[in-house]
């Protein structure tokens, strides 16, 4: 250990900086903590220890509010880092979508070139077997009207009959080209059926849907006056439903019991 003497002469060594904690890793902190209180106070409960309970109790409510805080602030914490993200991915595909255009304006020439150089390779080959059977035609008349021997000629397939051109034909009609079409935004509907809110499935895979799937879906659209009339009469239904059933049910039970007990028919009348 350095003497003071050598920390005068040489100055004390700088303090190591700490990191501050993130809010998540406060929040986690904080719910340990909180956790640990419910276990304390519980604890201190069973032996009457009215001190500590009362101790553990105000800790509780603290970080009860802290943690509170703390979700609020995680939350715009996330959405912050997404839009951060989202921002950062935009200028991505800016880039990628100039070079793809670029790109793209190169390849029709290419498909185009290749295209030309088809047709003139089949022009080619088509010229040449005419020319062929040409030649096969002048051997057939000098042979006949001369009674000579005919010219050696090996056997050419025609072009149409030929394997390879037929499967050279197959490959150009099996190209397709693609179309302009963009993908049709996937919704969802809330649990009343009433309001509709995009989910991005079209995107599935994709890095932005990766940023929009941490910072989650937009929040619902606010209920209208005449929207929140039908949620509330839904829930009167619902209720009025509930209890009718209830009702049935425990008739049902009834029945059950007066059956097993004995008495005829077993049935419950309402009154």
């Amino acid at each position: 250990m350095a003497s003071k003497e050598v920390n005068s002469a040489v100055g004390a060594a700088p303090a190591r900086s700490v990191k501050p904690k993130s809010v998540v890793e406060l929040l986690q902190e904080k719910r340990q903590a909180l956790a640990s209180a419910h276990t304390r106070y519980k604890s201190a409960k069973g032996k009457f220890d009215e001190v500590t309970m009362a101790d553990e109790s105000r800790l509780i409510q603290s970080l009860t509010v802290i943690i509170y805080e703390l979700e609020q602030a995680t939350v715009a914490a996330v959405e912050q880092d997404a839009l951060q993200r989202a921002k950062e991915r935009i200028l991505g595909i800016s880039r990628a979508a100039g070079s793809l255009a670029a790109s793209t304006v190169e390849d029709r020439e290419r498909v185009l070139a290749a295209a030309r150089e088809y047709r003139e390779a089949v022009n080619r080959l088509n010229e040449r077997f005419v020319q062929y059977q040409s030649l096969v035609a002048e051997d057939s008349a000098l042979r006949d009207r001369f009674g000579i021997t005919g010219a050696k000629i090996p056997r050419v397939t025609s072009p149409d009959e030929t394997p390879s051109v037929i499967d050279a034909a197959r490959v150009v009609e099996s190209v397709t080209y693609a179309i302009d079409r963009i993908s049709r935004p996937q919704t969802e509907l809330d649990a009343h059926k009433l309001r509709e809110r995009r989910t991005y499935g079209e995107i599935g895979g994709t890095q932005a849907y990766t940023i929009i799937q941490s910072a989650g879906l937009k929040a619902w659209p606010e209920l209208s006056e005449r929207q929140q009339e039908i949620v509330s009469a839904l829930g009167t239904e619902k209720e009025a439903n509930s209890e009718f059933l209830g009702e049935l049910k425990v008739e049902a039970t009834i029945a059950h019991a007066l059956g097993t007990a004995g008495v005829p028919g077993g049935d419950v009348h309402r009154g």
